[in-house]
């Protein structure tokens, strides 16, 4: 299979868990994992005379997001397999296995990992029960700090640094469970800027 510009083909993988982990029956996810089989060529164009960085390879395991419409769209079958052709932007993630952690976890293109946590207001301590913590992203309470970014974030984001607080569209922002804490992966175009020395900066 010979592929135009940034498509990437993928066979999809069953996500596997460590044993040490105790893993919800119920998990709201968010994301599917695939198998690189071909990537394009990175020409695009009507005569292919502009190239675009191909920066995922065959072999690789990653982390993408599609809906049902997409996933209708962009199933082939190749080799009798059910395969994906989909865009090399919507690959969000580079994985070292199946089982999704931390050491084995990298960020692409323009994607950020952010680690979600509640503040307490001034003035009181609240308690928030576990079983509405999910609904907190709706919320002023919960905050976001950076954990990793693609190496294409760019328009503002170049200067900030793991650990800095995020300003997101919070409703952006998706769950994934690693190593058995909260996360969540968003994309740059959902970023309105971050924290520096208690001083908002706004993406521009």
């Amino acid at each position: 299979m010979k592929l135009r510009g940034a498509k990437v083909a993928v066979v999809s993988l069953e996500e596997t868990f460590d044993t040490k982990i105790l893993v919800p029956q119920e998990r709201n996810i968010t994301y599917n994992l695939g198998k690189v089989l071909f990537v394009g060529d990175g020409r695009c164009g009507a005569q292919g005379e502009k190239e675009v960085p191909i920066f995922v390879h065959q072999g690789d395991i990653l982390m993408f997001q599609m809906n049902s419409v997409q996933a209708g769209n962009a199933l082939f079958m190749w080799d009798d397999k059910p395969t994906l052709i989909l865009d090399q932007g919507d690959m969000i993630a580079r994985l070292r296995s199946t089982t999704v952690t931390t050491e084995g976890f990298e960020i692409l293109g323009r994607w950020l990992l952010v680690e979600p946590y509640l503040v307490q207001p001034k003035g009181g301590l609240i308690q928030i029960p576990d079983t509405v913590e999910e609904n907190l992203r709706f919320t002023e309470l919960m905050k976001y700090r950076l954990v990793q970014k693609g190496h294409q974030c760019e328009g503002g984001l170049e200067d900030v640094a793991i650990g800095d607080e995020m300003i997101v569209e919070r409703m952006m922002c998706h769950r994934i469970d690693i190593d058995g804490k909260n996360h969540a992966f968003i994309s740059a175009d959902y970023i309105y800027g971050h924290v520096v020395n208690d001083t908002m900066s706004v993406v521009e």
